[in-house]
């Protein structure tokens, strides 16, 4: 009789001669061991019918489904589909399901990410520090530039425009993926070993970076700021960094001149009162506007690098649009320097949907270039083909 009742009023419904849309719950009880215990009570959504509809069948057990589908007119296909999106419905709200949640963390940044282990490598983090894959979904759904506000709880600092591809999670998630994979001082990550490590960043000083420019700074800060944790170490006191601003005709050393010093030092101790002062006053460094060559940053970042402790692991980080005519001769050059030394790394970080022009990252000319399995030396810090994407799968009609 209660199958009846249910299949009668789901037929009235159906057909637009009920209106109320009121389901005992102690049917929703029976039919949904879940469900909480409130017999006599009536549930009234207020909800569209079509959508109660579908979240009072999702709440029935299958034998229910099967009575209720049985005399509709079409047999074996709606609750073949009524099944399987009931149990996606669980599936969507189970948070410790993790293989729903982390596919859709990684189809959130396929539009801009280069796939690679350190892509990974850096999701795993970033799940850990956010309290699970779900919970990173929705702090990148939170940060998405498609909202015109941020979280209330966004630092303040935090980038603007939508170039910025990174959640907080995400982006102290890659810190730790790249000082895994390279090797630093103890606390730097959740996973690095106690080894002292030697940073060296090139940064694209263009007029085409004006718009990213104060982003990659703080970027760069927050990087060298991981690398000084509070728990000091010999690692830590060994480790050193380097920061070159270049253009067309000038390669400045932003570290240079820092007070106190008589002359001018290409690798300052992480650890030092000079570091300090320049992290002070970062918000002072200027961008250098002009055009962009890269290779004479290349010969600078050369010397820099022979001149750091032999024992260090060693980063060379290059952050560029990759808008100039010698590209190709400059990561030739960087990868000649990481194959001459076994503890170098090469990290590649393009950032090109904040150009000035229409050009576009050389993403394949540049995975080219570093070769076979070297995936992990490119990272796009920027919404680079998001719109070329979102064009396409605007363009897919249904069937």
């Amino acid at each position: 009789q209660r199958q009846m009742c249910i299949r009668d009023r789901y037929q009235r419904r159906v057909r637009g001669k009920s209106t109320a849309h009121m389901i005992p719950r102690s049917l929703l009880t029976a039919a949904s061991p879940t469900s909480p215990s409130m017999s006599g009570k009536k549930l009234k959504v207020q909800t569209s019918p079509r959508k109660q509809s579908t979240l009072q069948l999702l709440a029935f057990s299958d034998e229910l489904l099967a009575s209720i589908l049985r005399k509709s007119s079409g047999k074996g296909l709606p609750f073949a589909i009524v099944v399987i999106c009931r149990h996606i419905w669980r599936l969507c709200r189970d948070s410790t399901y993790k293989t729903v949640w982390k596919g859709l963390c990684r189809r959130m940044s396929e539009t801009w990410a280069v796939p690679s282990h350190l892509l990974d490598r850096m999701m795993v983090h970033a799940a850990a520090r956010a309290g699970g894959w779900r919970s990173l979904c929705y702090e990148k759904d939170a940060y998405d530039p498609r909202h015109f506000k941020l979280p209330d709880d966004a630092p303040t600092d935090w980038p603007t425009g939508r170039w910025y591809p990174l959640s907080p999670s995400e982006e102290a998630g890659l810190f730790d993926a790249v000082f895994e994979q390279t090797g630093a001082p103890k606390a730097s990550g959740r996973y690095c070993r106690d080894e002292p490590l030697s940073v060296f960043f090139l940064l694209d000083g263009s007029g085409s970076m004006t718009p990213c420019f104060r982003g990659i700074k703080r970027f760069i800060r927050n990087m060298v700021q991981r690398l000084r944790p509070e728990c000091v170490t010999e690692a830590s006191r060994q480790s050193t960094m380097c920061f070159m601003q270049y253009n067309d005709y000038k390669v400045r050393n932003e570290l240079a001149r820092l007070p106190g010093q008589d002359q001018d030092v290409l690798n300052v101790p992480i650890r030092s009162e000079q570091l300090d002062q320049a992290i002070a006053s970062w918000d002072d460094i200027q961008k250098l506007g002009g055009t962009t060559r890269t290779i004479h940053a290349v010969e600078s970042a050369q010397r820099a690098f022979h001149a750091a402790p032999c024992d260090n692991n060693k980063l060379i980080v290059l952050i560029s649009d990759g808008v100039t005519d010698d590209w190709s001769d400059s990561i030739t050059e960087l990868l000649k320097i990481e194959a001459a030394d076994e503890k170098a790394h090469l990290l590649v970080v393009g950032v090109a949907a904040c150009s000035y022009y229409e050009d576009e990252f050389p993403t394949l000319d540049t995975l080219k270039l570093l070769g076979k399995e070297k995936e992990n030396s490119l990272f796009m810090l920027s919404r680079d083909n998001e719109s070329t994407r979102s064009h396409q799968l605007s363009s897919i009609t249904p069937g």
